[in-house]
């Protein structure tokens, strides 16, 4: 069993010294490769709340998250702690500022890693409407699947 706790973990963020731990919930059996690092691109749904319970902000109705692990867009303590994460995991997450809590709960939903960069093209590629045509049907993915696209 992978439990990522951190016991009250210093960072700094915007010149404030803040302590954060998180734990990761609904852990999945996936193979270390499948695992988040460095680059990947983390499709994430996420809950923001505060001390009272009060949600200051969700991706809930709206399009979720995607991060970059490593580029530095997201505080630095969701980086760390969605760094080793897979596909299907939750990382719950409590920060302190001074004596005001915010608590975090994010949602793995996929993992892209890019492998090797697509070769320029002039060539568009589009989606046929529904009343254009037809696509063949697509095999169901599954949270945890390793899709691999050539």
């Amino acid at each position: 069993m992978r439990l990522a706790v951190l016991p009250m973990v210093m960072a700094v963020a915007a010149g404030a010294l803040s302590k954060y731990e998180y734990e990761v919930r609904n852990q999945q059996d996936c193979h270390a490769e499948y695992q988040a690092r460095k680059g990947d691109i983390l499709t994430v749904q996420y809950d923001a709340f505060l001390q009272d319970g009060t949600n200051f902000n969700t991706t809930e109705g709206y399009e979720p998250l995607n991060i970059v692990l490593g580029d530095g867009a997201v505080l630095p303590h969701w980086e760390e702690g969605l760094l080793g994460t897979c596909a299907g995991e939750q990382v719950v997450m409590v920060v302190t500022e001074d004596t005001q809590k915010v608590f975090y709960i994010m949602a793995v939903d996929v993992i892209t890693r890019i492998l090797k960069a697509a070769p320029s093209s002039n060539h568009h590629y589009g989606i046929l409407l529904p009343s254009q045509g037809k696509c063949p049907e697509a095999d169901r993915i599954r949270i945890g699947s390793l899709v691999t696209m050539n």
